[in-house]
Protein backbone atom coordinates (compact mmCIF):
# COMPACT_ATOMS: atom_id res chain seq x y z
CA UNK A 1 0.00 0.00 0.00
CA UNK A 2 1.16 4.01 -0.78
CA UNK A 3 -0.80 6.58 0.83
CA UNK A 4 -1.33 9.66 -1.85
CA UNK A 5 -2.96 12.48 -0.65
CA UNK A 6 -4.57 10.83 2.75
CA UNK A 7 -5.85 7.84 0.94
CA UNK A 8 -3.80 4.37 1.25
CA UNK A 9 -3.68 2.80 -2.76
CA UNK A 10 -2.84 -0.64 -3.52
CA UNK A 11 0.12 -1.11 -5.13
CA UNK A 12 1.77 -4.33 -6.98
CA UNK A 13 4.17 -4.93 -10.06
CA UNK A 14 2.95 -7.32 -12.30
CA UNK A 15 4.60 -8.18 -15.63
CA UNK A 16 2.28 -6.10 -16.90
CA UNK A 17 2.61 -3.29 -14.92
CA UNK A 18 6.77 -3.44 -15.48
CA UNK A 19 5.76 -3.48 -19.44
CA UNK A 20 3.97 -0.44 -19.21
CA UNK A 21 6.59 1.29 -17.07
CA UNK A 22 9.67 -0.17 -19.25
CA UNK A 23 7.02 1.55 -22.46
CA UNK A 24 6.96 4.75 -21.08
CA UNK A 25 10.28 5.31 -18.83
CA UNK A 26 12.69 3.41 -21.63
CA UNK A 27 14.17 1.80 -18.74
CA UNK A 28 14.45 -1.96 -18.13
CA UNK A 29 12.96 -2.77 -15.13
CA UNK A 30 15.26 -5.70 -13.80
CA UNK A 31 18.19 -3.26 -14.39
CA UNK A 32 17.03 -0.97 -11.53
CA UNK A 33 19.02 -1.22 -7.98
CA UNK A 34 18.44 2.63 -7.40
CA UNK A 35 15.81 5.24 -7.57
CA UNK A 36 18.55 7.96 -7.99
CA UNK A 37 18.96 6.50 -11.42
CA UNK A 38 15.47 7.26 -12.91
CA UNK A 39 14.41 10.89 -14.04
CA UNK A 40 11.40 11.87 -11.93
CA UNK A 41 9.14 11.28 -14.35
CA UNK A 42 10.13 7.89 -14.42
CA UNK A 43 9.44 7.75 -10.94
CA UNK A 44 5.80 8.95 -10.80
CA UNK A 45 5.12 6.31 -13.84
CA UNK A 46 6.85 3.35 -11.25
CA UNK A 47 4.33 4.92 -8.68
CA UNK A 48 1.18 5.30 -11.11
CA UNK A 49 1.63 1.50 -12.62
CA UNK A 50 2.03 0.06 -9.63
CA UNK A 51 -0.90 1.44 -8.14
CA UNK A 52 -2.99 1.06 -11.55
CA UNK A 53 -1.93 -2.61 -11.42
CA UNK A 54 -2.93 -2.99 -7.44
CA UNK A 55 -6.06 -1.39 -8.27
CA UNK A 56 -7.21 -3.83 -10.98
CA UNK A 57 -6.10 -6.78 -8.66
CA UNK A 58 -8.00 -5.63 -5.53
CA UNK A 59 -11.30 -4.69 -7.95
CA UNK A 60 -10.78 -0.70 -7.48
CA UNK A 61 -11.16 2.49 -9.61
CA UNK A 62 -7.96 4.46 -10.07
CA UNK A 63 -9.08 7.65 -9.12
CA UNK A 64 -6.41 9.40 -9.94
CA UNK A 65 -4.77 10.59 -13.45
CA UNK A 66 -0.67 10.18 -14.09
CA UNK A 67 -0.23 14.28 -13.54
CA UNK A 68 -1.91 13.69 -10.35
CA UNK A 69 0.25 11.18 -9.12
CA UNK A 70 3.05 13.64 -10.71
CA UNK A 71 2.07 16.55 -8.18
CA UNK A 72 1.00 14.31 -5.63
CA UNK A 73 4.50 11.99 -4.81
CA UNK A 74 7.80 12.94 -3.49
CA UNK A 75 11.19 11.33 -2.57
CA UNK A 76 9.60 9.08 0.33
CA UNK A 77 6.99 8.09 -2.36
CA UNK A 78 9.47 6.91 -4.45
CA UNK A 79 11.31 4.55 -2.02
CA UNK A 80 7.86 3.32 -0.56
CA UNK A 81 7.50 1.98 -4.31
CA UNK A 82 11.40 0.77 -4.70
CA UNK A 83 10.67 -1.44 -1.53
CA UNK A 84 7.30 -2.71 -3.01
CA UNK A 85 9.29 -3.65 -6.02
CA UNK A 86 11.82 -5.12 -4.06
CA UNK A 87 9.41 -7.40 -1.81
CA UNK A 88 8.65 -9.29 -4.96
CA UNK A 89 12.10 -11.03 -5.05
CA UNK A 90 11.29 -12.54 -1.61
CA UNK A 91 7.95 -14.34 -2.56
CA UNK A 92 8.09 -17.87 -2.55
CA UNK A 93 7.22 -19.31 -5.97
Amino acid sequence: MIEINSKEYPLRYTLGALTKFEKRAKVNVFGLSDPSKLSAEACAWLIYVGIEAGCKAEGEDLDMSINEVMDAVDLSHVQVAFEALGAGDEKKM
